[in-house]
């Protein structure tokens, strides 16, 4: 993915409930940069995936650079920028799994 770092000013649909535990997430920590990662978690709870508009948003209302906010989304493995699939599935590939088998789940992916 790679981010545009001259965002336009982001405008979101605050009628949306997601938008408003967003916005509130931010309110209730006066729109602090401390609050980057909780409202992270929020638009990951709320919209399944974190879009490089949420990342601009966030950025832009928390006054923290676009580019900080791509840092954590894309380093912690539990923000993820597209949708998920409709079925997830994790799958072992350490050496004890291989031994049992993992190898033939892989050649039928």
């Amino acid at each position: 993915m790679t981010i545009n770092c001259e965002h336009a000013p982001v405008e979101v649909d605050l009628t949306d409930r997601r938008w408003k535990l967003v916005r509130a997430t931010m309110q209730k920590h006066n729109f602090s940069k401390r609050a980057l990662i909780e409202t992270l978690h929020v638009v990951q709870d709320s919209f399944g995936y974190v879009d490089e508009d949420a990342m601009a948003y966030v950025a832009q209302e928390l006054h923290v650079p676009l580019s900080k906010v791509f840092g954590v989304a894309t380093f912690y493995n539990r923000f993820s920028s597209k949708p998920s699939g409709e079925h997830t599935m994790v799958l072992c590939t350490g050496t004890a799994c291989f031994v049992k088998g993992n190898d033939k789940i892989i050649e039928h992916m």
